[in-house]
């Protein structure tokens, strides 16, 4: 992949506030940089050398109380299409994964599925994708996986929430994690308008 950045004349030439700036951001964090991190709250581990040991965010950045192992924040949302389109209408399952402990790299997968029936299995094949990738740029899968779900009602939240949970976990399973080794929490996000 050669790493890209598309401008419009026309806005170079005006110069909006900020504009640059935008403009460098977006071609730092493709080109592997960091923009932005988190405040630690924690002093880093040191060992009886004195050394920082090695953890998974990079001191003195990101959230230690949460990062100090591998972790993978993760959002998911199900887009399900008006019924309008007949019976074989799919659905569209996208999830994207942190890769880093600054919360600055990340990883999409992105899969169709039968819109009449629940995407558990899209959703399985995309954690076990998500996981893979993980490893591949880390050494080692994630201790902890925090996932944002958006697109559920609240009738939805008890049977979606354990079909999915249960796949997540069975991904994690079928890569030879002990299920113990890797704690997921799911956080539910709604949309409230309140628009008359």
């Amino acid at each position: 992949n050669i790493p890209t950045q598309c401008v419009k004349f026309k806005n170079v030439e005006r110069s909006p506030k900020g504009y640059q700036t935008n403009v460098l951001m977006k071609m730092n964090s493709k080109l592997g940089g960091v923009c932005h991190t988190l405040a630690q709250r924690a002093p880093p581990v040191r060992d009886s050398e004195g050394n920082v040991e090695s953890v998974f965010q990079f001191p003195p950045q990101s959230i230690s109380w949460f990062f100090d192992e591998p972790c993978m924040v993760v959002g998911v949302d199900v887009n399900h299409p008006d019924t309008a389109g007949g019976k074989d209408t799919m659905s569209i399952a996208a999830m994207v994964a942190s890769m880093d402990g600054m919360l600055g790299q990340y990883c999409a997968h992105i899969a169709t599925c039968d819109a009449q029936v629940e995407p558990v299995e899209t959703l399985f094949n995309g954690m076990g994708a998500l996981l893979d990738t993980f490893y591949r740029r880390n050494g080692r899968f994630p201790s902890r996986v925090l996932i944002y779900r958006d697109g559920l009602s609240e009738s939805q939240f008890k049977s979606c929430i354990n079909s999915e949970m249960s796949a997540f976990k069975k991904a994690a399973q079928e890569r030879g994690i002990a299920p113990n080794a890797m704690q997921f929490c799911v956080v539910v996000c709604q949309t409230r308008h309140h628009t008359p």
